[in-house]
C-alpha cells in the first residue's frame, strides 16, 4: 500500500488540511487495512479503484461505497479492501467543509454517505471531468479546479467558526472553553451552535480529539516514553486521564496500539 499526501493550491488552503492518495499499484491488498482514527476533519473520498467496506465500531453492518463522503468521527473506524485499491480524498480544516456543502454538518457525524446523497452536483462534477485511467496528478488537479468553482455557488462561510478553529488548533486543544470565548468574544450558546452547523462537532469535543490526534502522533514516534510525562505535556491531568480518550477514541489503551516488541518494552 502507499500512501501520499499533497499540499492544496494557494486558493483551498484556507479550507484543505490536504489531498491524500492510496494505491495498491494495481495489486489486492490486504482485506483488513487497519484503523481509522478521528481528527476532528471531514473528509471527501473518490474511489477509482474496487468496492472498499467501512465499518465502525458502534455499526456492525459494512457500508460499501465508491466516492463518499465521511462526517466527523468520534470514535475510530475500520477499513477492509476487496481487490485493488485505488483512492484519492481530501482532508479538510474543521470548518472548512462548509463552504462547499452548506449543510449542517452535525447531521451527517458519524456518518459515511454516497457523495451524490450530500452534494450531487459535485459528484456529477466529478464523474464527468475525472477520467478513472489518469495519473493521481493529472485527478488531483482537475478536482481543485472542481472545488474552486464549487465555492462560487457556496460562498458561505462562518469567520467566526474559523477564528475559534484556528485558536483551538494553535494550542493543540489544550485550551478551555472559556478561555476560548474570551478570545473569540462570543457566548458559549452562540459558538456551540454555530460550531455544530460548520464543524459537526461541539468545541470542547473538537479540542479532545485534536489533542488525542497529537498524542496519537507522539506514541508512533519511535523509542523509550514516559506515559506520565506524555500525558502532562499534551494537557492530561494523569495518564489515566490519557487512557480514557484512547479508549474511546481509538477503541483501545495506547500501550496495545503499538508494536508487540514496543508494548512489551512499556509494560
Amino acid at each position: 500500500m502507499f500512501y501520499n499526501e499533497f499540499s492544496p493550491v494557494p486558493a483551498l488552503q484556507p479550507f484543505i488540511e490536504c489531498i491524500w492518495s492510496i494505491s495498491s499499484n494495481g495489486l489486492s491488498a490486504p482485506a483488513d487495512a487497519g484503523t481509522v482514527m478521528p481528527d476532528g476533519a471531514v473528509e471527501l473520498v473518490l474511489n477509482f479503484g474496487e468496492i472498499i467496506e467501512r465499518k465502525q465500531d458502534f455499526d456492525r453492518s459494512p457500508i460499501s461505497l465508491r466516492h463518499m463522503i465521511v462526517g466527523q468521527m468520534d470514535r475510530c473506524a475500520h477499513l477492509n479492501y476487496k481487490g485493488a485499491v485505488d483512492l484519492l480524498g481530501v482532508r479538510f480544516h474543521p470548518a472548512g467543509a462548509f463552504p462547499f456543502f452548506n449543510v449542517p454538518l452535525n447531521e451527517y457525524s458519524g456518518r459515511i454517505l454516497h457523495l451524490d446523497d450530500l452534494a450531487r452536483h459535485l459528484e456529477r462534477q466529478i464523474e464527468n471531468r475525472i477520467d478513472p485511467k489518469w495519473s493521481t496528478q493529472l485527478r488531483i488537479a482537475e478536482l481543485q479546479r472542481i472545488l474552486i468553482e464549487t465555492l462560487r455557488y457556496n460562498p458561505v462561510r462562518d469567520h467566526t467558526v474559523e477564528l475559534a478553529v484556528r485558536v483551538i488548533q494553535r494550542a493543540y486543544g489544550q485550551i478551555s472553553i472559556s478561555t476560548l470565548l474570551s478570545e473569540i468574544g462570543v457566548s458559549k450558546r452562540h459558538l456551540e451552535r454555530k460550531f455544530q452547523q460548520a464543524v459537526g462537532l461541539s468545541p470542547k469535543l473538537l479540542c479532545r480529539i485534536l489533542r488525542f490526534r497529537r498524542a496519537w502522533e507522539k506514541i508512533d514516534e519511535p523509542g523509550p516514553r514516559d506515559w506520565a510525562d506524555l500525558a502532562l505535556s499534551l494537557g492530561y491531568y494523569d495518564q489515566s486521564h490519557l487512557i480514557r480518550d484512547f479508549n474511546q477514541f481509538a477503541g483501545a489503551p495506547p500501550v496495545r496500539l503499538l508494536s508487540p516488541h514496543e508494548a512489551k518494552s512499556e509494560s
